[in-house]
């Protein structure tokens, strides 16, 4: 996101859907100066309008002024979409009719931290096969019985429980119809 706003009248006049949905803008993104993608903001399946999706986000809680909604990337302009991954240092250029150029770098992570990634991998930076099967086992075969078994312990535990007997100088609490609860034995 940039420091920059435009607003909806540099898109599109009212009552038009202007060029973002009818001709499209054309957008292209660059890493380090080579081109990673390029697409057109047509291409997007859609399966509502503008408006049914403002309509939309607005039912619960309302749209406030300074909120960002979101529509997703532009066609092969995500990282994902081409299995090109971001590194520490990379120079991003994202560049789109109608908003101009927005330029961002990669910083590199601060020292010590570790990447959520390489969470349980051994020293030579490699899975632990052994680690990872052992886990997947743990949650699949064992914690699922024992989660049964505490919860059928406690359903018979309730079918067994007679309550607690009312406190010294309260009379027993009282049921439908004017009936009174026996004392616990």
């Amino acid at each position: 996101m940039g420091s920059q706003v435009i607003t909806a009248d540099e898109l599109w006049a009212p009552g038009d859907s202007g060029a973002l949905f009818d001709s499209g803008l054309n957008c292209s993104v660059r890493v380090n100066g080579q081109i990673w993608g390029r697409g057109n903001t047509n291409n997007q399946p859609r399966v509502c309008s503008l408006a049914e999706f403002v309509a939309f986000m607005a039912l619960d809680e309302g749209l406030h002024p300074g909120e960002l909604l979101g529509l997703g990337t532009i066609p092969n302009c995500c990282g994902l979409e081409v299995n090109r991954w971001l590194k520490p240092n990379d120079q991003i250029t994202l560049t789109c009719d109608h908003f101009g150029t927005l330029t961002n770098s990669i910083g590199a992570p601060p020292p010590g931290s570790v990447r959520f990634k390489y969470i349980g991998v051994d020293d030579s930076n490699r899975v632990s096969r052994l680690y990872t099967a052992a886990k997947l086992l743990f949650m699949a075969i064992i914690l699922p019985p024992i989660a049964f078994f505490l919860l059928l312990s406690g359903a018979i535990a309730a079918l067994f429980w007679r309550g607690d007997s009312p406190a010294p100088g309260l009379d027993a609490p009282t049921m439908p119809g004017g009936r009174t609860a026996k004392k616990a034995i």
